[in-house]
């Protein structure tokens, strides 16, 4: 068992033989210091996970494994900028901006992916890759529930989530 990613209410469930394994009690802080953590590269850089997927063939199910990592805020930015669409009222002189959440999703699902690696020759010639466009390839490799998935996770792990977010009254 692992006490890294867990939500408070996961939290209260477990019992102290659980929480004795991880070296652990109810009444301590699994984190540890909050400079520290901040401070440890090691609880932001490099984290992936691995997530599974199923697909049907000849009847059976296939199951395969898709390995995401988080993404830094400067590729959130970037990702965000690529998919916002600036218009101008002639008129009125004022400007919105829309953000393409298909557009988003899939570079985020793209961004974050490290296997299977989509830059493989096979993969670029079966479902006709474009440069400079690869994230819009997803549609045509995973299903479109796959792909939201796959966003989703990553932007679970990159902390876009309130699982770890608990509210302690003094």
């Amino acid at each position: 068992m692992s006490l890294e990613r867990i939500s408070p209410d996961e939290f209260q469930k477990l019992d102290e033989k659980d929480l004795k394994e991880e070296g652990v009690s109810k009444t301590s802080n699994i984190i540890g210091d909050p400079l520290d953590v901040l401070l440890d590269e090691t609880t932001r850089k490099n984290i992936t996970d691995t997530l599974l997927l199923k697909r049907r063939k000849n009847g059976k199910d296939v199951i395969f494994e898709v390995k995401i990592k988080t993404l830094e805020a400067p590729e959130f930015d970037k990702i965000n900028d690529d998919c916002t669409e600036v218009t101008r009222n002639r008129r009125s002189g004022t400007t919105t901006k829309e953000v393409n959440q298909k557009q988003f999703r899939r570079m985020v699902a793209y961004q974050g992916l490290i296997s299977p690696d989509l830059s493989d020759e096979k993969i670029k010639k079966q479902f006709n890759v474009i440069r400079g466009k690869e994230w819009a390839s997803l549609d045509d490799i995973f299903f479109a529930g796959e792909v939201d998935y796959i966003a989703t996770e990553v932007m679970k792990l990159s902390g876009y989530t309130d699982d770890f977010v608990e509210t302690v009254s003094k």
